[in-house]
């Protein structure tokens, strides 16, 4: 849903890191958005090699970032996405149906940076979309200074251990808690049936292998008014109306907050074509 006027126009520039900005067939992130949405803001896309396919206006870089380390092996996978500083789990894996994307094709020694590094110079950053394949946290834990900013965090995260050794779920969800953030939402999984008779119900059924989840600043209530209408823009943008609501009325007073909801209620009741909730 296109971003009410009344907030693209009031909110500041926001800076979104996009860790693991590597296009996805038929499927366009929400926050690419925000560069219409709101002036002046940018985002900064990080993979490890360019993608034809990045939207125009992205800043790509080079990286790979997680536990600074120097000639710690990557795994370049069958699927490019699926690329990891973690080895595929196969024991896990051969249970499930064709997870063949993840096969690794070779693996190279890499120099691994912190998020901190990474981002000076570009601080502060507002929203972090990170999909690393199993990276995440150990990202997230190399960047106390980046996420002192940060008022929202889209994260992937492995459900099963399709990985060896890489967090889990339990763990990005302990560590970004013990770092300020909570858990808003889940907003997506991937689930795979097992390998047996039949592996195509065509109903989604099957284990969920990994998931996304959306998590914002403990501490939000407690913000000034630019981050709380920051704040209202990415949970509008991410489909998250209720917090952009309350985020607003704090930030804005009752009046916009509800301007914002007439202008936003009757969009709801048809959906945009390709809309994904």
């Amino acid at each position: 849903m296109a971003l009410p006027p009344l907030m693209g126009a009031s909110a500041p520039p926001i800076t979104a890191l996009i860790l693991g900005s590597r296009s996805i067939p038929d499927y366009s992130p929400r926050i690419a958005t925000l560069l219409d949405d709101v002036p002046g803001s940018r985002i900064v896309a990080v993979d490890i090699e360019p993608d034809e396919a990045c939207p125009a206006g992205w800043e790509f870089s080079p990286a790979f970032i997680g536990r600074p380390s120097t000639g710690r092996m990557f795994y370049h996978a069958n699927a490019p996405i699926c690329s990891s500083l973690y080895r595929p789990n196969w024991d896990c894996m051969n249970q499930y149906d064709d997870l063949s994307s993840l096969a690794v094709l070779c693996a190279e020694r890499v120099n691994v940076i912190s998020l901190d590094e990474f981002t000076q110079g570009k601080r502060p950053i507002h929203f972090i979309g990170a999909d690393i394949q199993g990276a995440e946290l150990e990202a997230f834990t190399s960047g106390p200074l980046t996420l002192a900013d940060t008022l929202m965090i889209q994260a992937e995260a492995q459900v099963a251990p399709m990985y060896e050794g890489a967090p889990m779920w339990r763990d990005l969800d302990a560590g970004l808690d013990a770092m300020g953030f909570m858990l808003y939402r889940p907003i997506a999984y991937q689930a795979f049936p097992e390998v047996g008779l039949t592996t195509d119900y065509g109903d989604g059924s099957g284990r969920c292998m990994w998931g996304e989840f959306l998590y914002v600043r403990k501490d939000y209530a407690a913000l000034g008014a630019d981050a709380l209408l920051r704040l209202a823009v990415l949970s509008h943008i991410h489909g998250q109306r209720h917090l952009a609501t309350v985020c607003l009325e704090r930030a804005a007073g009752r009046a916009v907050a509800e301007e914002y909801v007439r202008l936003v209620r009757p969009a709801l009741a048809t959906p945009e074509k390709g809309e994904k909730e």
